[in-house]
């Protein structure tokens, strides 16, 4: 092998050992969220949150890859804190404000899945719900990747203190979201 081959071998699995090193398994089981708040996970799921989220108090979990599922957990947003990173510098992300109303909440949440490069967000009626013992509002909505594939969603937010709690699943339409979506709604069911 020659030295030019080795050293891009080399490269390429270091690359690779890093990136390994960033995704960790959530096991099936008790999740506690920000301040003590407890929810059930009712299957694992990888955690990508290093890799992908822009504060601590967001988590990212997958279970086939994010182009194909991803689960967003908003451990108590503070006020100026968006749920992701941008994708260019150029391009801001939303950020919470302390006492959003719930339709800003649904525009946080949309602006912040737009923000990501969906495309054609839109969301349906606002419905309320609850997340830890207290009023909070749930939000479908669909969009489309560049591609064209197209995507459905689902969230809960809820402002316990002053911060953003906020679950918002997101996956393929076809397949992948109805595939996942019951243990989604598990999690809801024990957050609230």
């Amino acid at each position: 092998m020659s030295r030019q081959i080795r050293l891009t071998a080399t490269v390429l699995t270091l690359m690779l050992l890093t990136s390994c090193a960033s995704i960790t398994s959530v096991p099936a089981g008790p999740l506690t969220l920000g301040e003590g708040h407890p929810a059930t996970l009712d299957r694992e799921w990888s955690d990508i949150s290093t890799l992908t989220a822009r504060t601590p108090q967001v988590r990212v979990l997958t279970i086939d890859g994010l182009a194909l599922n991803r689960l967003y957990v908003a451990q108590g947003l503070k006020p100026g804190e968006g749920l992701t990173r941008p994708m260019a510098k150029d391009k801001p992300v939303p950020a919470y404000r302390k006492d959003m109303s719930p339709n800003e909440v649904i525009e946080f949440v949309s602006d912040s899945v737009a923000a990501q490069g969906y495309q054609r967000v839109e969301t349906g009626e606002l419905k309320p719900a609850r997340l830890w013992g207290k009023d909070a509002v749930r939000i479908e909505l669909t969009a489309k990747t560049e591609t064209g594939l197209e995507v459905s969603g689902v969230a809960e937010a809820a402002d316990i203190g002053g911060r953003l709690y906020l679950i918002l699943y997101l996956a393929p339409s076809e397949h992948y979201f109805n595939t996942y979506l019951p243990s989604v709604e598990a999690l809801f069911h024990s957050a609230a």
